[in-house]
Parts: C-alpha cells; sequence; structure tokens
C-alpha cells in the first residue's frame, strides 16, 4: 500500500510532497502492516511519483578562467554538492562547501585534473 503525503510549510506556504509504501507479510485479515519504504521531494512545490525516488536536476559545468563553475537551479539551492576521485568502491563522497550558493567554481586546472565526479544529493530529513 502507498500513501501519498503533503506538507505546508507554515512561514513559507511552500509544500513537501512525499509518499510512504507499507507492507504486510501474510495477505490475510489479521496481518499488520509495516512501514517498508518512504521518500520525500527535497524541493519545495515539486511533485513526487508514488513509490519512485524524486527527479533531481543535473548540475551544469563550465571551465572559466578561476577554474571549474558547477551550478544548479536556484529552486533547488537546498541540495547538497558532493565529489569523489574515483567511483570504485568502497565510494566516499565529499561535500563540497557552497555558502548556501548555488553556483560554484572550484579552483581546478583541467589539464592536472585526474577524474572528479559530482552529484547532487537531497540532505537528510
Amino acid at each position: 500500500m502507498i500513501i501519498g503525503v503533503k506538507y505546508r510549510d507554515q512561514d513559507s506556504g511552500d509544500l513537501t510532497f512525499g509518499w510512504f509504501r507499507y507492507r504486510r507479510d501474510e495477505a490475510g485479515p489479521t496481518s499488520s502492516y509495516a512501514l517498508g519504504e518512504w521518500m520525500y521531494h527535497p524541493i519545495p512545490n515539486e511533485p513526487i511519483r508514488a513509490g519512485l525516488p524524486p527527479d533531481l536536476p543535473e548540475p551544469s559545468f563550465a571551465w572559466t578562467e578561476e577554474g571549474l563553475q558547477v551550478s544548479w537551479p536556484e529552486s533547488a539551492r537546498m541540495l547538497i554538492l558532493e565529489m569523489t576521485s574515483s567511483l570504485m568502491p568502497p565510494v566516499r563522497w565529499t561535500p563540497v562547501a557552497s555558502g548556501g550558493s548555488t553556483v560554484i567554481t572550484l579552483p581546478l586546472d583541467a589539464e592536472e585534473q585526474g577524474s572528479i565526479f559530482f552529484r547532487l544529493v537531497a540532505p537528510a530529513p
């Protein structure tokens, strides 16, 4: 059973959408449900599909004189940019300090760097 939820922030009026999936081991009328999974959309006022993770924006990249510029939409300002130099297990993602901005310039030299991987993640609720 999937139950959709929405929460309205009293201060901003923004809506947050999410869902809960409940399961039970047996189909009998006396067996109880247990919470199996849940998810919310970290971007206010954005819908989420029942039972699926939210669609999050992908970061954009551009080389500037100062280094590599990484940006993402202002509406997704609560997302956290993380980076790693290898996708071989165990992958260790490191948060990139953004100061609350959605445009970050990393002082990297394109010719001297090895591989760097980035991802945007939602903060823990």
